[in-house]
Protein backbone atom coordinates (compact mmCIF):
# COMPACT_ATOMS: atom_id res chain seq x y z
CA UNK A 1 0.00 0.00 0.00
CA UNK A 2 2.74 2.52 0.82
CA UNK A 3 4.10 2.16 -2.63
CA UNK A 4 0.93 2.06 -4.48
CA UNK A 5 0.05 5.43 -2.61
CA UNK A 6 3.48 7.05 -3.10
CA UNK A 7 3.01 6.16 -7.14
CA UNK A 8 -0.15 7.89 -6.97
CA UNK A 9 0.99 10.97 -5.64
CA UNK A 10 3.67 10.88 -7.91
CA UNK A 11 0.80 10.45 -10.96
CA UNK A 12 -1.25 12.82 -9.62
CA UNK A 13 -1.14 16.27 -8.05
CA UNK A 14 -2.88 17.62 -5.52
CA UNK A 15 -6.36 18.79 -7.41
CA UNK A 16 -6.03 15.19 -8.62
CA UNK A 17 -5.03 16.13 -11.89
CA UNK A 18 -2.44 14.00 -14.12
CA UNK A 19 1.15 15.34 -12.90
CA UNK A 20 3.89 16.39 -15.33
CA UNK A 21 5.86 13.10 -14.58
CA UNK A 22 3.15 11.17 -15.40
CA UNK A 23 2.15 12.60 -18.44
CA UNK A 24 5.62 12.22 -19.80
CA UNK A 25 5.32 8.72 -18.53
CA UNK A 26 1.76 8.33 -20.57
CA UNK A 27 3.31 10.15 -23.91
CA UNK A 28 6.72 7.83 -24.01
CA UNK A 29 4.19 4.52 -23.15
CA UNK A 30 1.73 5.42 -25.96
CA UNK A 31 4.32 6.53 -28.83
CA UNK A 32 6.13 3.28 -27.75
CA UNK A 33 3.56 1.04 -27.87
CA UNK A 34 1.98 2.39 -30.74
CA UNK A 35 5.68 1.57 -32.70
CA UNK A 36 5.87 -1.70 -30.65
CA UNK A 37 2.39 -3.28 -31.86
CA UNK A 38 2.47 -1.49 -35.24
CA UNK A 39 5.55 -3.48 -36.01
CA UNK A 40 4.28 -6.50 -34.14
CA UNK A 41 0.97 -5.76 -36.84
CA UNK A 42 2.98 -5.66 -40.00
CA UNK A 43 5.65 -8.98 -38.82
CA UNK A 44 1.87 -10.49 -38.35
CA UNK A 45 0.72 -10.21 -41.66
CA UNK A 46 4.01 -10.42 -43.15
CA UNK A 47 4.49 -14.26 -41.38
CA UNK A 48 1.59 -15.43 -41.74
CA UNK A 49 1.33 -14.67 -45.82
CA UNK A 50 5.02 -16.09 -45.73
CA UNK A 51 3.48 -19.56 -44.08
CA UNK A 52 0.68 -19.40 -46.50
CA UNK A 53 3.25 -19.58 -49.20
CA UNK A 54 4.98 -22.35 -47.47
CA UNK A 55 2.28 -24.71 -47.09
CA UNK A 56 0.65 -23.85 -49.89
CA UNK A 57 4.25 -24.59 -51.84
CA UNK A 58 4.33 -27.98 -50.16
CA UNK A 59 0.53 -28.60 -50.93
CA UNK A 60 0.79 -28.19 -55.02
CA UNK A 61 4.17 -29.90 -54.85
CA UNK A 62 3.18 -32.98 -53.17
CA UNK A 63 -0.47 -33.17 -55.91
CA UNK A 64 1.78 -32.79 -58.68
CA UNK A 65 3.79 -35.79 -57.31
CA UNK A 66 0.60 -37.89 -56.63
CA UNK A 67 -1.00 -36.94 -59.95
CA UNK A 68 1.76 -38.22 -61.71
CA UNK A 69 1.18 -41.62 -60.21
CA UNK A 70 -2.32 -41.97 -59.91
CA UNK A 71 -2.02 -41.32 -64.09
CA UNK A 72 0.05 -44.10 -64.46
CA UNK A 73 -2.24 -46.38 -61.99
CA UNK A 74 -5.74 -45.24 -62.77
CA UNK A 75 -7.97 -47.13 -63.66
CA UNK A 76 -5.50 -50.53 -63.05
CA UNK A 77 -4.81 -50.00 -59.88
CA UNK A 78 -7.53 -50.20 -56.64
CA UNK A 79 -8.13 -48.61 -53.55
CA UNK A 80 -5.26 -50.50 -51.58
CA UNK A 81 -2.87 -49.69 -54.47
CA UNK A 82 -4.25 -45.50 -54.17
CA UNK A 83 -3.14 -45.77 -50.18
CA UNK A 84 -0.19 -47.02 -50.93
CA UNK A 85 0.46 -44.22 -53.56
CA UNK A 86 -0.52 -41.57 -51.08
CA UNK A 87 1.51 -42.93 -48.40
CA UNK A 88 4.49 -43.31 -50.38
CA UNK A 89 4.42 -40.06 -51.78
CA UNK A 90 2.53 -37.71 -49.24
CA UNK A 91 4.17 -39.29 -45.72
CA UNK A 92 7.45 -38.27 -46.10
CA UNK A 93 6.67 -34.83 -46.78
CA UNK A 94 3.54 -33.26 -44.95
CA UNK A 95 2.43 -33.59 -40.92
CA UNK A 96 -1.22 -33.69 -40.91
CA UNK A 97 -4.17 -36.26 -42.16
CA UNK A 98 -4.66 -36.76 -45.52
CA UNK A 99 -7.47 -38.09 -48.10
CA UNK A 100 -7.74 -39.06 -52.13
CA UNK A 101 -10.24 -39.63 -54.16
CA UNK A 102 -10.62 -40.13 -57.63
CA UNK A 103 -13.84 -39.27 -59.78
CA UNK A 104 -15.06 -39.97 -63.59
CA UNK A 105 -15.92 -37.24 -65.00
CA UNK A 106 -19.57 -37.54 -64.80
CA UNK A 107 -19.22 -37.51 -61.08
CA UNK A 108 -19.04 -40.78 -60.34
CA UNK A 109 -16.64 -42.05 -57.99
CA UNK A 110 -13.90 -44.37 -59.47
CA UNK A 111 -11.13 -45.16 -57.01
CA UNK A 112 -11.20 -44.00 -53.13
CA UNK A 113 -8.37 -44.04 -51.18
CA UNK A 114 -9.27 -42.76 -47.03
CA UNK A 115 -12.23 -41.89 -47.48
CA UNK A 116 -13.55 -38.56 -47.03
CA UNK A 117 -17.05 -36.76 -46.30
CA UNK A 118 -17.66 -34.32 -49.45
CA UNK A 119 -20.07 -31.65 -48.72
CA UNK A 120 -21.95 -29.51 -51.86
CA UNK A 121 -19.68 -27.03 -52.14
CA UNK A 122 -16.77 -29.59 -52.43
CA UNK A 123 -18.91 -31.84 -54.90
CA UNK A 124 -19.58 -28.26 -56.72
CA UNK A 125 -15.33 -27.58 -56.59
CA UNK A 126 -14.92 -31.17 -58.15
CA UNK A 127 -17.79 -31.19 -60.72
CA UNK A 128 -15.61 -27.46 -62.15
CA UNK A 129 -12.61 -29.20 -61.80
CA UNK A 130 -12.93 -31.25 -65.12
CA UNK A 131 -10.83 -28.57 -66.84
CA UNK A 132 -7.03 -28.88 -67.01
CA UNK A 133 -6.41 -26.34 -64.38
CA UNK A 134 -6.11 -27.22 -60.66
CA UNK A 135 -8.85 -25.78 -58.02
CA UNK A 136 -7.93 -25.09 -54.80
CA UNK A 137 -10.01 -23.87 -51.75
CA UNK A 138 -10.36 -24.11 -48.06
CA UNK A 139 -13.12 -26.42 -47.20
CA UNK A 140 -14.26 -28.15 -43.59
CA UNK A 141 -14.31 -32.01 -43.92
CA UNK A 142 -13.31 -35.10 -42.14
CA UNK A 143 -9.47 -35.99 -43.44
CA UNK A 144 -9.20 -39.45 -41.49
CA UNK A 145 -11.05 -42.82 -41.95
CA UNK A 146 -13.14 -42.90 -38.29
CA UNK A 147 -16.41 -41.70 -40.30
CA UNK A 148 -17.30 -39.90 -36.48
CA UNK A 149 -13.72 -37.90 -36.82
CA UNK A 150 -14.20 -34.24 -35.97
CA UNK A 151 -14.58 -32.23 -38.62
CA UNK A 152 -11.44 -29.93 -39.11
CA UNK A 153 -10.25 -26.92 -41.41
CA UNK A 154 -8.99 -28.72 -44.84
CA UNK A 155 -6.78 -27.74 -48.09
CA UNK A 156 -9.21 -29.23 -51.09
CA UNK A 157 -6.76 -29.68 -54.62
CA UNK A 158 -8.96 -31.06 -57.43
CA UNK A 159 -7.14 -32.01 -60.48
CA UNK A 160 -8.56 -33.13 -64.06
CA UNK A 161 -5.85 -36.00 -65.60
CA UNK A 162 -6.50 -38.64 -68.34
CA UNK A 163 -6.00 -42.24 -67.33
CA UNK A 164 -4.22 -45.04 -69.04
CA UNK A 165 -7.67 -45.75 -70.50
CA UNK A 166 -7.80 -42.65 -72.19
CA UNK A 167 -10.58 -41.40 -70.16
CA UNK A 168 -11.28 -37.89 -67.84
CA UNK A 169 -10.82 -37.99 -64.25
CA UNK A 170 -10.50 -35.45 -61.41
CA UNK A 171 -7.65 -36.47 -58.64
CA UNK A 172 -9.29 -34.36 -55.34
CA UNK A 173 -6.60 -34.79 -52.87
CA UNK A 174 -7.49 -33.33 -49.10
CA UNK A 175 -4.99 -32.44 -47.25
CA UNK A 176 -5.53 -31.01 -43.00
CA UNK A 177 -4.70 -27.84 -41.97
CA UNK A 178 -3.96 -28.25 -38.26
CA UNK A 179 -0.18 -27.96 -38.67
CA UNK A 180 -0.63 -24.63 -40.33
CA UNK A 181 -2.83 -23.32 -37.97
CA UNK A 182 -0.77 -24.34 -35.07
CA UNK A 183 2.63 -22.43 -36.18
CA UNK A 184 0.27 -19.92 -36.96
CA UNK A 185 -1.11 -19.71 -33.27
CA UNK A 186 2.03 -20.74 -31.90
CA UNK A 187 4.02 -17.55 -33.60
CA UNK A 188 0.94 -15.19 -32.43
CA UNK A 189 1.19 -16.45 -28.84
CA UNK A 190 4.83 -15.49 -29.29
CA UNK A 191 3.90 -11.88 -30.44
CA UNK A 192 1.13 -11.48 -27.91
CA UNK A 193 4.05 -12.58 -25.12
CA UNK A 194 6.49 -9.71 -26.87
CA UNK A 195 4.12 -7.24 -27.18
CA UNK A 196 2.76 -7.70 -23.66
CA UNK A 197 6.42 -7.65 -22.45
CA UNK A 198 7.22 -4.73 -24.76
CA UNK A 199 4.31 -2.90 -22.99
CA UNK A 200 5.61 -3.12 -19.76
CA UNK A 201 9.16 -2.40 -20.62
CA UNK A 202 7.62 0.96 -22.59
CA UNK A 203 5.55 1.78 -19.17
CA UNK A 204 9.00 1.25 -16.93
CA UNK A 205 11.24 3.16 -19.57
CA UNK A 206 8.44 5.70 -19.57
CA UNK A 207 8.08 6.17 -16.10
CA UNK A 208 12.22 6.09 -15.74
CA UNK A 209 12.39 8.92 -18.17
CA UNK A 210 9.84 10.96 -16.65
CA UNK A 211 11.37 11.02 -13.69
CA UNK A 212 14.92 11.96 -15.27
CA UNK A 213 13.25 14.71 -16.66
CA UNK A 214 11.47 15.63 -14.17
CA UNK A 215 14.03 15.30 -11.35
CA UNK A 216 15.54 18.77 -11.79
CA UNK A 217 12.42 20.51 -11.49
CA UNK A 218 11.53 18.67 -8.64
CA UNK A 219 15.09 20.03 -6.96
CA UNK A 220 13.95 23.29 -8.04
CA UNK A 221 11.02 23.05 -6.23
CA UNK A 222 12.48 22.25 -3.05
CA UNK A 223 15.15 24.55 -3.24
CA UNK A 224 12.31 27.67 -3.84
CA UNK A 225 10.58 25.72 -1.35
CA UNK A 226 13.36 26.21 1.22
CA UNK A 227 15.04 29.52 -0.25
CA UNK A 228 14.77 32.10 3.58
CA UNK A 229 13.75 35.38 2.11
CA UNK A 230 17.38 36.52 3.23
CA UNK A 231 19.15 39.24 1.48
CA UNK A 232 22.35 37.07 1.29
CA UNK A 233 22.48 34.79 -1.93
CA UNK A 234 22.40 31.15 -1.28
CA UNK A 235 23.74 30.35 -4.77
CA UNK A 236 26.39 27.84 -3.34
CA UNK A 237 23.68 25.62 -2.09
CA UNK A 238 21.92 26.33 -5.58
CA UNK A 239 25.44 25.69 -7.73
CA UNK A 240 25.40 22.12 -5.74
CA UNK A 241 21.79 21.09 -6.20
CA UNK A 242 21.80 21.78 -10.04
CA UNK A 243 25.15 20.21 -10.45
CA UNK A 244 25.26 18.19 -13.24
CA UNK A 245 21.62 19.21 -14.62
CA UNK A 246 20.92 19.93 -18.36
CA UNK A 247 21.62 23.50 -19.37
CA UNK A 248 18.21 25.08 -19.94
CA UNK A 249 17.62 23.39 -15.80
CA UNK A 250 20.52 25.50 -15.06
CA UNK A 251 19.17 28.56 -17.18
CA UNK A 252 16.09 28.01 -15.37
CA UNK A 253 17.68 28.05 -11.57
CA UNK A 254 19.87 31.11 -12.44
CA UNK A 255 16.45 32.67 -13.15
CA UNK A 256 14.87 31.86 -9.45
CA UNK A 257 18.29 32.42 -8.14
CA UNK A 258 18.06 36.39 -9.76
CA UNK A 259 14.41 36.06 -8.77
CA UNK A 260 14.92 35.32 -5.18
CA UNK A 261 17.90 37.82 -5.13
CA UNK A 262 15.33 40.66 -6.75
CA UNK A 263 12.29 39.85 -3.59
CA UNK A 264 15.16 39.76 -0.79
CA UNK A 265 16.20 43.28 -1.95
CA UNK A 266 12.64 44.11 -2.09
CA UNK A 267 11.94 42.78 1.45
CA UNK A 268 15.47 44.61 2.59
CA UNK A 269 14.01 47.87 1.11
CA UNK A 270 10.82 47.09 3.01
CA UNK A 271 12.19 46.25 6.18
CA UNK A 272 14.55 49.33 6.28
CA UNK A 273 11.71 51.27 5.65
CA UNK A 274 9.04 49.59 8.34
CA UNK A 275 12.32 50.34 10.56
CA UNK A 276 12.50 53.82 9.39
CA UNK A 277 9.00 54.65 9.93
CA UNK A 278 8.96 53.03 13.20
CA UNK A 279 11.74 55.23 14.95
CA UNK A 280 9.70 58.20 13.29
CA UNK A 281 6.23 57.75 14.83
CA UNK A 282 8.11 56.33 18.48
CA UNK A 283 8.31 59.90 19.29
CA UNK A 284 4.68 61.56 18.37
CA UNK A 285 3.10 58.58 19.63
CA UNK A 286 5.37 58.74 23.10
CA UNK A 287 3.68 62.38 23.27
CA UNK A 288 0.14 61.75 22.63
CA UNK A 289 0.48 59.30 25.16
CA UNK A 290 2.40 61.06 27.21
CA UNK A 291 -0.12 64.34 27.63
CA UNK A 292 -3.25 61.89 27.44
CA UNK A 293 -1.72 60.54 30.52
CA UNK A 294 -1.02 63.90 32.46
CA UNK A 295 -4.54 65.17 31.83
CA UNK A 296 -6.95 65.65 34.70
CA UNK A 297 -9.12 63.28 33.29
CA UNK A 298 -11.81 63.50 36.58
CA UNK A 299 -12.59 67.57 35.01
CA UNK A 300 -13.42 66.51 32.07
CA UNK A 301 -17.13 65.59 30.62
CA UNK A 302 -18.40 62.09 30.28
CA UNK A 303 -17.73 61.94 26.86
CA UNK A 304 -14.24 63.55 26.72
CA UNK A 305 -13.10 60.89 29.27
CA UNK A 306 -14.35 57.94 27.25
CA UNK A 307 -11.86 59.54 24.12
CA UNK A 308 -9.35 60.14 26.53
CA UNK A 309 -9.63 56.62 27.34
CA UNK A 310 -10.02 55.55 23.66
CA UNK A 311 -6.75 57.50 22.80
CA UNK A 312 -4.86 56.21 25.32
CA UNK A 313 -5.75 52.55 25.08
CA UNK A 314 -5.05 52.58 21.27
CA UNK A 315 -2.08 54.52 21.41
CA UNK A 316 -0.49 51.76 23.64
CA UNK A 317 -1.67 49.98 21.73
CA UNK A 318 0.06 51.08 18.38
CA UNK A 319 3.41 52.10 20.35
CA UNK A 320 3.35 48.21 21.40
CA UNK A 321 2.61 47.29 17.36
CA UNK A 322 5.82 49.98 16.77
CA UNK A 323 8.42 48.41 19.00
CA UNK A 324 7.32 45.09 18.00
CA UNK A 325 8.47 45.87 14.65
CA UNK A 326 11.61 47.41 15.86
CA UNK A 327 12.43 44.14 17.81
CA UNK A 328 11.59 42.24 14.31
CA UNK A 329 14.06 44.61 12.52
CA UNK A 330 16.97 44.51 15.44
CA UNK A 331 16.44 40.34 15.40
CA UNK A 332 17.04 40.10 11.75
CA UNK A 333 19.86 42.62 11.82
CA UNK A 334 21.37 40.57 14.94
CA UNK A 335 21.23 44.18 16.46
CA UNK A 336 19.34 42.15 19.34
CA UNK A 337 22.06 40.59 20.88
CA UNK A 338 23.62 43.58 22.76
CA UNK A 339 25.06 41.23 25.71
CA UNK A 340 25.49 37.24 26.49
CA UNK A 341 25.34 36.01 29.83
CA UNK A 342 24.57 32.75 31.26
CA UNK A 343 20.76 32.70 32.34
CA UNK A 344 19.22 29.81 34.42
CA UNK A 345 16.46 27.83 32.83
CA UNK A 346 14.41 28.02 35.99
CA UNK A 347 14.71 31.32 36.31
CA UNK A 348 14.06 32.25 32.78
CA UNK A 349 10.56 30.61 33.49
CA UNK A 350 9.88 32.34 36.74
CA UNK A 351 10.81 35.68 35.19
CA UNK A 352 8.22 35.03 32.27
CA UNK A 353 5.56 34.00 35.03
CA UNK A 354 5.63 36.91 37.01
CA UNK A 355 5.27 39.27 33.85
CA UNK A 356 2.40 37.74 32.43
CA UNK A 357 0.61 36.64 36.07
CA UNK A 358 -0.89 40.11 35.78
CA UNK A 359 -2.39 39.46 32.29
CA UNK A 360 -3.63 35.81 33.52
CA UNK A 361 -5.32 37.32 36.39
CA UNK A 362 -7.30 39.50 34.09
CA UNK A 363 -8.50 36.81 31.82
CA UNK A 364 -8.53 34.11 34.86
CA UNK A 365 -6.32 31.75 33.63
CA UNK A 366 -4.04 29.93 36.14
CA UNK A 367 -0.19 29.31 35.32
CA UNK A 368 1.29 26.61 36.20
CA UNK A 369 5.20 26.25 36.14
CA UNK A 370 6.90 23.56 36.43
CA UNK A 371 10.93 23.67 36.91
CA UNK A 372 13.91 21.60 36.71
CA UNK A 373 15.43 19.64 39.20
CA UNK A 374 18.23 17.70 40.18
CA UNK A 375 21.70 19.10 40.21
CA UNK A 376 21.93 18.83 36.27
CA UNK A 377 18.86 20.84 36.05
CA UNK A 378 18.86 23.52 38.66
CA UNK A 379 22.29 24.46 37.04
CA UNK A 380 21.01 24.25 33.37
CA UNK A 381 21.55 27.58 31.48
CA UNK A 382 21.25 29.02 28.71
CA UNK A 383 23.59 32.09 26.93
CA UNK A 384 22.20 35.25 25.62
CA UNK A 385 20.60 38.08 26.06
CA UNK A 386 18.46 37.78 28.78
CA UNK A 387 15.99 41.05 27.87
CA UNK A 388 15.32 38.65 24.31
CA UNK A 389 15.34 35.66 26.08
CA UNK A 390 12.39 36.39 28.32
CA UNK A 391 10.48 38.24 25.71
CA UNK A 392 10.42 34.71 23.89
CA UNK A 393 8.78 32.67 26.63
CA UNK A 394 6.34 35.75 27.43
CA UNK A 395 4.68 36.17 24.15
CA UNK A 396 4.42 32.46 24.35
CA UNK A 397 2.99 32.25 27.17
CA UNK A 398 0.75 35.52 26.21
CA UNK A 399 -0.69 33.96 23.20
CA UNK A 400 -1.68 30.77 25.12
CA UNK A 401 -3.51 33.03 27.68
CA UNK A 402 -5.51 34.77 24.67
CA UNK A 403 -6.69 30.90 24.04
CA UNK A 404 -7.50 29.42 27.35
CA UNK A 405 -10.96 30.00 28.34
CA UNK A 406 -12.13 31.38 31.73
CA UNK A 407 -10.40 29.47 34.74
CA UNK A 408 -8.26 27.90 32.15
CA UNK A 409 -4.74 26.63 32.97
CA UNK A 410 -1.21 27.14 31.27
CA UNK A 411 1.37 24.78 31.94
CA UNK A 412 5.13 26.50 31.32
CA UNK A 413 7.76 23.53 31.68
CA UNK A 414 11.32 22.92 31.59
CA UNK A 415 12.24 19.53 30.41
CA UNK A 416 15.79 18.55 29.83
CA UNK A 417 15.46 15.79 26.82
CA UNK A 418 16.80 12.49 27.95
CA UNK A 419 17.75 12.09 24.45
CA UNK A 420 19.62 15.67 24.02
CA UNK A 421 22.39 16.48 26.64
CA UNK A 422 23.31 19.38 25.02
CA UNK A 423 19.78 21.56 24.66
CA UNK A 424 16.60 21.96 26.71
CA UNK A 425 12.80 22.39 25.96
CA UNK A 426 10.31 24.88 27.07
CA UNK A 427 6.91 23.88 26.67
CA UNK A 428 4.04 26.18 26.86
CA UNK A 429 0.42 23.94 26.77
CA UNK A 430 -2.85 25.74 26.66
CA UNK A 431 -6.31 24.01 26.69
CA UNK A 432 -8.09 26.05 24.16
CA UNK A 433 -9.49 25.32 20.91
CA UNK A 434 -6.23 24.33 19.53
CA UNK A 435 -4.55 25.69 15.67
CA UNK A 436 -6.08 24.50 12.72
CA UNK A 437 -4.22 21.77 10.74
CA UNK A 438 -3.92 23.77 7.58
CA UNK A 439 -2.50 26.86 10.35
CA UNK A 440 0.18 25.60 11.75
CA UNK A 441 2.53 25.69 9.22
CA UNK A 442 1.79 29.47 8.78
CA UNK A 443 1.60 30.00 12.66
CA UNK A 444 4.54 31.79 12.96
CA UNK A 445 4.27 34.22 9.61
CA UNK A 446 3.73 37.64 10.71
CA UNK A 447 0.17 38.82 11.41
CA UNK A 448 -1.13 35.08 10.93
CA UNK A 449 -3.86 34.84 13.82
CA UNK A 450 -6.25 31.63 14.04
CA UNK A 451 -9.77 32.21 13.47
CA UNK A 452 -11.04 31.08 17.28
CA UNK A 453 -12.57 32.99 19.80
CA UNK A 454 -9.51 34.45 22.05
CA UNK A 455 -9.12 36.90 25.18
CA UNK A 456 -7.69 40.26 24.19
CA UNK A 457 -6.23 41.97 20.34
CA UNK A 458 -3.05 40.73 19.43
CA UNK A 459 -1.01 41.95 16.32
CA UNK A 460 0.25 38.91 15.27
CA UNK A 461 3.41 39.41 15.70
CA UNK A 462 4.03 37.75 19.23
CA UNK A 463 4.93 34.11 17.69
CA UNK A 464 7.31 35.85 14.55
CA UNK A 465 9.13 38.07 17.45
CA UNK A 466 9.51 34.81 19.42
CA UNK A 467 10.78 32.37 16.52
CA UNK A 468 12.86 35.74 15.87
CA UNK A 469 14.45 35.21 19.36
CA UNK A 470 15.02 31.48 19.48
CA UNK A 471 16.65 31.30 16.12
CA UNK A 472 19.11 34.38 17.22
CA UNK A 473 19.77 32.14 20.08
CA UNK A 474 20.32 28.68 18.17
CA UNK A 475 16.85 27.15 19.16
CA UNK A 476 14.06 26.78 17.27
CA UNK A 477 10.07 26.64 18.51
CA UNK A 478 7.51 23.88 16.97
CA UNK A 479 3.60 23.85 17.23
CA UNK A 480 1.61 21.64 17.90
CA UNK A 481 -1.93 20.30 18.87
CA UNK A 482 -2.32 18.34 22.42
CA UNK A 483 -4.46 15.26 21.94
CA UNK A 484 -6.97 16.35 24.64
CA UNK A 485 -7.23 19.30 23.34
CA UNK A 486 -5.33 22.76 22.75
CA UNK A 487 -1.98 23.22 21.22
CA UNK A 488 1.24 23.32 22.88
CA UNK A 489 4.23 25.73 21.94
CA UNK A 490 7.82 24.05 22.38
CA UNK A 491 11.00 26.35 22.31
CA UNK A 492 13.95 24.58 22.03
CA UNK A 493 17.49 26.11 22.95
CA UNK A 494 20.85 24.93 23.31
CA UNK A 495 22.39 24.62 26.83
CA UNK A 496 25.46 27.11 27.81
CA UNK A 497 28.60 24.30 28.71
CA UNK A 498 30.12 25.43 32.27
CA UNK A 499 32.92 25.94 30.34
CA UNK A 500 31.62 28.17 27.54
CA UNK A 501 32.83 31.79 28.37
CA UNK A 502 30.46 34.47 28.19
CA UNK A 503 31.10 38.03 26.59
CA UNK A 504 29.90 41.11 27.64
CA UNK A 505 29.26 44.15 25.93
CA UNK A 506 28.34 47.31 28.55
CA UNK A 507 25.54 48.38 25.48
CA UNK A 508 22.45 48.70 27.27
CA UNK A 509 20.05 46.13 26.30
CA UNK A 510 16.73 47.00 24.42
CA UNK A 511 13.46 48.45 25.61
CA UNK A 512 10.73 46.04 24.64
CA UNK A 513 7.02 47.22 25.17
Amino acid sequence: MPAAHQIQRALRDKNGRLSLRGKIALAVFLINACILWGAIGVFWLYQRSSIEEVHMARWMSTSNRLLKRVERAVPQTSAAGIDAIVDDVVAPFLHDHYSLEVFRADGTPALAGRPARVDAATAGVIEAGRGRVAVTRRARTTVSRDPGADVQPARLISVPFVGTDGSGYVMTFIVGETFRDEQLALFRSALLVVGGVGSLASALSGWYVAGIAVAPLERLRRIAADLPPDPEPQSAGLDAEIAGSSREVARLAQELEDARRRVAERFVAQERFLSNVSHELKTPISVILTEVQTLDVEALPARAQRFAESVEEEMGRLGRLVESFLTLSRIRDGRGLTRFRAYNVNDLVMDSVDNCRKMAEQHHVRLEPELLDGDRGIDAAVSGEPELLRTMVDNLVRNAIRFSSNAGIVRVRAELPADSMDHVHIAIADRGPGIPADRLKTIFDRFAQAPTQRHGRGHGLGLTIAMGIAELHGGTIAAENAPGGGCRFTAVLPLRLAETPVTTDSAAPPTLL
